[in-house]
């Protein structure tokens, strides 16, 4: 997994990177079988106090990129950390919840495959019963 890191209005410390590469390192488990190269977290996170009149707000955002699918998960929080968890776990929600749509999209697709083949095996093949026979138009 590829992870990107953008910090428009912050200047990014290693202390802040390292901590949200950790957290950003702890979805790779929810991805299962992916191809590492083809997956690309794009991870933003600024400072967002300007609209507001006291405190400081921050905004972390997560958007995970698969081949295929595209997830997206945000957080306002008054800590940068506390931004930066809370979005991570918005993001293992996503994941969760996309991974068992697809689930029960396949299992849905094999309930339907199996009682077709359960409804072929009780038919009788018998022998069609004879049509009426029309009377033949004479020439």
């Amino acid at each position: 997994m590829h992870i990107k890191i953008h910090a428009p209005d912050l200047t990014l410390t290693p202390q802040i990177q390292d901590y949200i590469e950790k957290r950003a390192r702890a979805l790779e488990k929810f991805l299962g079988k992916q191809d590492g190269d083809a997956v690309l977290l794009d991870v933003e996170v600024r400072k967002i106090s300007h609209r507001h009149r006291q405190g400081e707000v921050y905004r972390a955002e997560m958007n995970l990129t698969m081949p295929g699918k595209q997830l997206r998960a945000t957080a306002e929080e008054e800590d940068l950390y506390t931004a930066v968890d809370v979005v991570k776990e918005e993001m293992e929600r996503e994941l969760t919840s996309s991974k068992e749509k697809e689930r029960t999209l396949f299992r849905r697709g094999s309930v339907v495959v199996k009682d077709l083949i359960k409804g072929f095996g009780n038919i009788k093949w018998k022998r069609f019963p004879k049509l009426p026979r029309f009377p033949r138009w004479k020439k």
